[in-house]
């Protein structure tokens, strides 16, 4: 699926590239939660609480994650 290579590209992207603070590299990875509309999602706010369990399901998960519901 084209749309989920390129969360995973992004959050690589993101995890390759280390921030230099006052000589200090700072690693930063993302996680992020994912939904497609489907016949569960009902309105906005069904989308917005799916979208907030896949997040919370990638940081506990190790976090640096893309999770899809």
């Amino acid at each position: 699926m084209a749309v989920k290579d390129n969360f995973e590209t992004i959050r690589k992207a993101v995890a390759s590239l280390p921030i230099d603070y006052n000589g200090h590299q700072i690693e930063v990875t993302i996680s992020t939660g994912v939904v497609l509309k489907n016949d569960s999602i009902h309105s906005v706010d069904d989308l917005i609480k799916q979208s907030d369990l896949a997040l919370y399901d990638a940081k506990n998960g190790g976090r640096n994650k893309v999770i899809w519901r």
